[in-house]
């Protein structure tokens, strides 16, 4: 009986060798030029950041199984909702003013640029804060996490500009220990709070100090060039006319982007329960790790080269393909697992309350895969100023997945509504990509489909091997 148990065991471990030999094969055969890449600049400004983003996500990654045990899906669920209500806000707070630092040659202008987004960015917390309290007045209770919004939006705004402040000027380290700081906090006040049974005070109050450690962070650094007292208000003035573009367009494209990416929160929280919401924001958290540390790190420095190579009239086009291949290296074969074996996967790490998670996390894994792959290169829209063509994406997007949420509203399928979202953000997404492949030039067919085959096979692959 032993015996007839090691021979399993054995044949098991060799079918999952053959497998794995069989995967790298076809993969790495495919990216060889992979190690002639990792000797460049460009990666070596991408490992500079990606270090820290590294740590700092899998700090999150490690204490997940414990967070996700210390609160209920209905906690989960109101925290869910409220960082959606923040992410819409935010995109809208400064004004995308910061974006403008990426065209800008002269330091001195940069400077100009970042204490004028500063002060927008004031103004607006001020204007939202003021919306709420007339909110209240008129529709009676609410949250009282709901007053302190207006600050939460001011330095999650703040954040985001000092970032991009640090990435034009090439301070990679910064920005690493920066997250890291972040993440630390944070998930200790989740983890002891949690213990201590505050519930969604635990969450709320990590999401708080957590910015306040960032911010406190970066303030440290970049005091010097942000002297508000030292900006006029004709060269504030001149600044915000000069970059209206951002205002105008890239917000309204940001903000529909990110309105149609909160929509399942939203629609969930209305028509279904809060669970369910707490249920799908877990799923969606997770499978957006690699999105908010690996593509960002690679798009972050990528724009900055691009930013670079076109003030001096430099074609990007084998940048492009160069930084596409990587993106799918990394990526194709841990979203095909996830497609197959999310369900198995979410809840060996949160525990057996999160079955509905794991379902969400197979269905939503294609739409998030098309995600990593194009988000570093959303960057072009704002190098090239044609926040205008990303105005029409994000609105085509947003329309096409509230149909699809609604058809499945329709059919009291949450699961369809899911599943309907995932697939018009795959299409929609890889639309995108094809728009700016042509935007930068790329030649060859095979570039275009490369994500989709690659993607398919590696489905597959990891299906018959589950079968197996």
């Amino acid at each position: 009986m032993l015996g007839e148990r090691n021979n399993a065991w054995v044949n098991e471990k060799n079918r999952y060798l053959f497998f794995c030999t069989f995967v790298g094969h076809i993969f790495v055969r495919r990216n060889e030029k992979m190690l002639k890449i990792l000797k460049s600049e460009f990666t070596k400004n991408v490992a500079a950041l990606i270090t820290g983003t590294t740590i700092a996500q899998l700090i999150s990654i490690l204490l997940t199984p414990i967070i996700a045990r210390l609160y209920t899906p209905e906690e989960f669920g109101f925290y869910g909702f409220y960082l959606s209500l923040v992410g819409v806000l935010t995109v809208i707070a400064s004004g995308r003013y910061h974006l403008a630092l990426f065209i800008v040659k002269h330091r001195s202008k940069a400077v100009y640029i970042l204490k004028s987004t500063i002060l927008v960015t004031f103004f607006m917390a001020i204007v939202i804060s003021l919306m709420l309290l007339l909110f209240r007045f008129f529709y009676g209770y609410f949250s009282p996490w709901f007053y302190i919004l207006g600050v939460i939006v001011l330095n999650a705004a703040l954040i985001e500009v000092f970032s991009i402040y640090a990435n034009t000027k090439g301070q990679y380290k910064l920005m690493s220990a920066n997250m890291i700081i972040r993440s630390i906090v944070a998930n200790l006040i989740f983890i002891l709070l949690g213990f201590l049974q505050y519930g969604r005070v635990g969450l709320m109050l990590g999401i708080i100090l957590g910015q306040f450690s960032q911010l406190f962070h970066f303030y440290m650094y970049i005091k010097s060039d942000i002297q508000i007292n030292k900006l006029n208000y004709k060269v504030f003035k001149a600044t915000l006319f000069t970059y209206k573009n951002f205002l105008i367009h890239s917000t309204s494209s940001a903000l529909l982007n990110n309105l149609s990416i909160q929509l399942p929160t939203f629609f969930l929280k209305k028509y279904y329960n809060t669970a369910s919401v707490g249920q799908y924001f877990q799923s969606y958290k997770l499978l957006t790790l690699p999105n908010s540390f690996i593509a960002k790190s690679f798009g972050s420095v990528f724009a900055q080269k691009v930013a670079d190579s076109l003030k001096q009239k430099l074609p990007i086009d084998k940048m492009v393909i160069s930084l596409y291949q990587k993106l799918i290296f990394v990526s194709v074969i841990p979203f095909s697992l996830l497609a197959i074996y999310g369900d198995k996967i979410m809840v060996f790490v949160l525990g057996e309350q999160w079955q509905l998670a794991g379902s969400f996390a197979q269905i939503i894994s294609p739409w998030i895969y098309i995600n990593f792959i194009v988000l570093p290169f959303t960057y072009l829209f704002e190098i090239y100023q044609k926040q205008k063509h990303f105005s029409i994406f994000n609105l085509v997007l947003l329309v096409t997945r509230f149909i699809a949420l609604i058809i499945g509203y329709l059919y009291k399928d949450v699961y369809l509504s899911v599943m309907l979202f995932s697939i018009t953000s795959f299409f929609i997404y890889g639309a995108m990509l094809f728009y700016l492949f042509r935007l930068t030039k790329v030649k060859g067919f095979i570039n275009y489909i490369m994500y989709v085959v690659l993607f398919i096979s590696g489905v597959l692959i990891v299906s018959l091997f589950r079968l197996w």
